[in-house]
């Protein structure tokens, strides 16, 4: 299992994430499981950059978001 950090190439606006940080085994996976709120989609798109991080013994599911509310 690895963690990936998904982060939005720009701010999209309020009610919105700008990041997460995800357990799963693939970036499509990370992609998959990163939910979203007015800024719709843009984890399975260019829209957002997917880092991998060095982690071992995890489950998937999402570790942390960050959101915007407004």
């Amino acid at each position: 299992m690895k963690l990936w950090l998904l982060q939005a190439n720009k701010m999209v606006g309020y009610d919105s994430y700008d990041a997460h940080v995800i357990a799963a085994e693939t970036e499509f996976e990370a992609r998959a499981l990163a939910p979203c709120g007015d800024e719709g989609r843009i984890w399975n798109t260019e829209g957002a950059s997917c880092e991998e991080l060095l982690a071992e013994d995890l489950i998937p599911g999402v570790i942390i978001s960050s959101f915007n509310a407004g």
